[in-house]
Formats: C-alpha cells, sequence, structure tokens
C-alpha cells in the first residue's frame, strides 16, 4: 500500500513539473491559434466592411499594392488609392447588402505569410436587381507591421 501511494506521489510532482516547464511544441501550437485568430478578425472585417459598403475601411484590409484576380477584371494589381476608387465604383452600383456572412473557411499559416480559402453568403440588390450566392475567394495575406494584409485575392467559385 505504501508503495502505491509513494508512487503516485512521485507521478504526481513529476507532472506538475512538467506542467510548469514550457514547451516549444506548446507555445508553437499557441502561437499557430494565436495567428489563426488573427486572421479570422481580417474575414471577420472584410464581411463588416463589405455590409457596410465602405471602401475605406475595406481596403485597410489590403496590402500596397495588391494583386485582383477576378472574372470581371481579369488580373490587376491595384495601389492603394486605386484600390479604394474600385471599391466606391462597385459600391456605387449596389443598392443593398443584406447579407454578406460567413459560411466557412480555412487558414493555412506559414511564418510569416497564410492562404485563406473563404466562403461568404451573399445577399443583395445591384443594378437594382435581387442577387443571392455564395462566393469563395482565395486570398494570401502576409504579415507586416504586426498585422495581416491581404496581399492577393482571387475568385475561386460563385454559386447561385
Amino acid at each position: 500500500m505504501g508503495v502505491v501511494v509513494v508512487n503516485r506521489l512521485v507521478f504526481l510532482v513529476f507532472a506538475l513539473l512538467l506542467g510548469s516547464i514550457s514547451s516549444p511544441f506548446a507555445e508553437a501550437g499557441s502561437s499557430m491559434i494565436d495567428e489563426a485568430a488573427s486572421i479570422q478578425l481580417v474575414i471577420d472585417a472584410f464581411a463588416a466592411h463589405f455590409r457596410a459598403q465602405d471602401p475605406e475601411a475595406l481596403a485597410t484590409l489590403f496590402s500596397d499594392p495588391v494583386v485582383f484576380i477576378d472574372p470581371h477584371r481579369g488580373e490587376a494589381e491595384f495601389s492603394a488609392v486605386a484600390l479604394r476608387e474600385m471599391f466606391r465604383s462597385d459600391f456605387a452600383n449596389i443598392q443593398e447588402v443584406r447579407r454578406y456572412d460567413l459560411v466557412d473557411s480555412t487558414v493555412a499559416v506559414e511564418g510569416e505569410s497564410a492562404g485563406v480559402e473563404v466562403t461568404y453568403a451573399v445577399d443583395m440588390r445591384i443594378f437594382e436587381t435581387d442577387d443571392a450566392f455564395q462566393l469563395t475567394y482565395g486570398w494570401t495575406l502576409d504579415r507586416s507591421e504586426g498585422a495581416w494584409r491581404i496581399t492577393k485575392l482571387w475568385v475561386i467559385d460563385m454559386r447561385r
């Protein structure tokens, strides 16, 4: 009986010591979770700024310059000024954004860069016509001055 108590006591002390030692694997896992959470803020802000039709706020999520690839414009690089102007022009054609909600996202962080695939459910009135669809983007993000910025955006899929 005494041996069992001693073994349990030794195990308890060992477990407490082990728990107080900082593990590089635990720190790396925690860091990855923090980075994913930071990128989730960008994903959420993108939807919120689009819903608000706020070109200035939306543009703050992007690097300067940024590369856009979409079915309407092809591939183009935009400066911050040109990006805000593009958003202003696009929002001028949207009478109402009823929904721009996150459906799904996948985030892969590697150092100072990240890849994101994000799908939003969209319901809006554009060009005086009601339109509802799911839109999936691919994003490349880089960390700049402590913040994640979208450096490249492309349309993966759009389903009505």
